[in-house]
């Protein structure tokens, strides 16, 4: 219930709200606290097998090690064998302005345990991906700013650190 409250809180309408983008990027609970992860709903492709999205990473206070703060991953999840392959992928820096990308895909690799790529299937691969609206493993993000989500995310984990002298 406080993680819903909390979500609500950090999103404000996102959870309420519709809005006409071409994406419907949301906020996963998938990651660490130096990355946000997202996907677009818009364009996950589904099969009984099979989940092919777009997943977004935005760093929170440091560029990633290519000097990128946001990447635009194209993943193709299969459910039953468990595993992953990247089929491209965009970078973008701190303003959200595009950097590189690449249409080269991967090799299928198998998903290693207690990794975000784990944490991801398990999400995609639910039947009800990506239609829940429970808001417990994700959350729509209104206005589909995946950077200022992230802001917003930070500015809410720093006024609940405690300050007080100890």
């Amino acid at each position: 219930m406080f993680r819903r409250f909390a979500f609500c809180l950090l999103f404000g309408s996102s959870i309420c709200g519709s809005s006409a983008f071409a994406s419907s990027w949301n906020f996963t609970s998938v990651g660490n606290d130096e990355t946000r992860y997202f996907f677009d709903a818009e364009t996950v492709e589904k099969t009984r097998d099979i989940t092919t999205l777009w997943v977004k990473t935005v760093q929170v206070n440091r560029p990633d090690t290519d000097g990128s703060w946001a990447s635009a991953l194209r993943w193709r999840i299969n459910c039953v064998k468990r595993t992953i392959q990247g089929l491209g992928y965009s970078t973008y820096d701190k303003d959200g302005k595009f950097i590189k990308s690449s249409s080269s895909a991967l090799l299928e690799d198998a998903v290693i345990p207690d990794s975000t790529g784990e944490a991801m299937l398990k999400i995609a691969c639910e039947p009800n991906f990506p239609r829940d609206t429970s808001g417990v493993k994700y959350l729509k993000i209104d206005d589909n700013d995946v950077f200022a989500a992230t802001r917003r995310y930070t500015e809410s984990r720093k006024s609940q650190i405690d300050s007080a002298p100890k």
